[in-house]
């Protein structure tokens, strides 16, 4: 009864305080909105302590909190991903500023040597209220989570849509990153949760025992061809990654150059002989058959998004599932092709993929594999597990999920799909 009580409170003033924010000329309402539901989403503790999640404090000094509190101070929260140039302000400061900074992790009783910094170069939808996402590399080994250097991402950036990501991408035997839910207190921002994200990194495929390499810390975006840069100029970008990889031998460093510069030729000149020689088909018609039934837009292919690996044995080229995969409703199921990068960036090599009936078959054959195997009912029953178990995670149920991805277009996705293919 006394929760109930305390939840009716709450919900009265959120409604009294998101009046106010939209009388209020003066107040951001995104802003406003994420700081009063920052204020309630109380972590469940019984939840916490049956599901063995782990508990991590980082403290922050008088200077920590005001360099955090001004890398922060003309930060806009914008729905919308169009709107992202209001933050041109926070941006110009946040990219000069944002150092690493010493600073000490415990986890449960063990602490840990650490660097700290906000994580992402442009954070958009990084921050909620007071939480914010932090990138944390550790002094020494052995390190506590998936390597050296970790995201540290909050819990309202990434909610359900990690959880979905891993279930679909297993079900098509797809390369992706592992998340690990852990309670933390950051600075005097209280309790709140965060994932621990695995970077696509060489701890990634030694993991995995995987003979793969990925050069992705180009500021500019990856080194495949995305219709603007110069084919050329990727070369020099790559040739310049190349130079600071110790742990490379010069012959593989020759063969990785070529590959990538022939690679990009292929999508360049369109020519899907060429470009069949550098993908394992399979693979890559199973990514398209996740695509379809993921309804991805294809934000997570952009050039500034992609993580594509170069198995340095096979010398055949490997996009990973991540955290940017967005998914949404399929707008013609019948020939699903065309949607996918409509509403963000062109992507060209799947433009050139998805002009090939050879490979649009060999998709189709993974769809009518993935119905056999599974229907809307089965999954929808997988994805009710998963909002089952995060709805238990918060004091306040509406906490557990906020107006994002829920994986309700997956269900409309295959219900078209069985109507196609059954």
């Amino acid at each position: 009864m006394k929760t109930k009580k305390n939840l009716i409170f709450y919900v009265v003033l959120l409604l009294v305080f998101t009046t106010i924010g939209i009388i209020s000329s003066n107040i951001n309402f995104n802003d406003y909105h994420r700081k009063i539901s920052s204020w309630l989403s109380v972590p469940n503790k019984s939840f916490i302590e049956s599901n063995d999640i782990k508990i991590i404090k980082i403290k922050f000094n008088k200077e920590d909190n005001q360099h955090f509190k001004r890398l922060f101070k003309d930060y806009i929260p914008e729905l919308d991903p169009s709107k992202e140039n209001a933050n041109s302000k926070f941006l110009s400061y946040y990219s000069e500023n944002n150092n690493w900074k010493k600073n000490t992790l415990t986890i449960n009783s063990d602490s840990f040597d650490v660097k700290i910094k906000s994580h992402g170069r442009t954070p958009f939808e990084h921050k909620f209220g007071k939480y914010f996402s932090l990138s944390i590399k550790f002094k020494s080994k052995p390190f506590p989570f998936f390597s050296k250097r970790v995201n540290f991402v909050i819990y309202n950036r990434i909610q359900l849509s990690s959880e979905i990501l891993k279930l679909l991408s297993s079900k098509f035997n797809l390369y992706s990153p592992k998340f690990e839910l852990v309670s933390a207190s950051v600075g005097k921002s209280g309790d709140y949760y965060y994932f621990i994200e695995e970077r696509i990194n060489e701890d990634f495929f030694i993991a995995r025992n995987l003979p793969m390499v990925i050069f992705n810390d180009n500021i500019d975006g990856s080194l495949i061809y995305n219709g603007n840069i110069k084919t050329t100029e990727l070369s020099k970008r790559l040739i310049k990654e190349l130079k600071d990889r110790d742990d490379l031998s010069f012959e593989l460093k020759f063969q990785i150059k070529n590959d990538y510069l022939n690679f990009n030729e292929s999508i360049l000149k369109k020519n899907m002989n060429s470009l069949k020689q550098f993908f394992d088909m399979d693979y890559m018609s199973r990514l398209n058959a996740f695509r379809t039934v993921y309804g991805s837009d294809g934000h997570g292919f952009a050039s500034t998004n992609i993580e594509m690996a170069y198995d340095t044995v096979s010398r055949l080229f490997y996009p990973i599932n991540h955290r940017d995969m967005i998914s949404t409703t399929l707008i013609n199921c019948k020939y699903p092709y065309e949607f996918m990068d409509s509403k963000r960036e062109k992507i060209p090599f799947w433009i050139l993929l998805d002009s090939d009936s050879v490979f649009r078959e060999k998709t189709s054959q993974q769809v009518k594999i993935f119905l056999s195997n599974n229907n809307k009912n089965s999954v929808k029953k997988e994805l009710d597990s998963i909002h089952e178990f995060y709805k238990s995670a918060y004091n306040y149920e509406f906490s557990y999920i906020n107006n994002v991805f829920d994986g309700k277009s997956i269900i409309e996705n295959i219900e078209c799909l069985e109507k196609i293919y059954n």
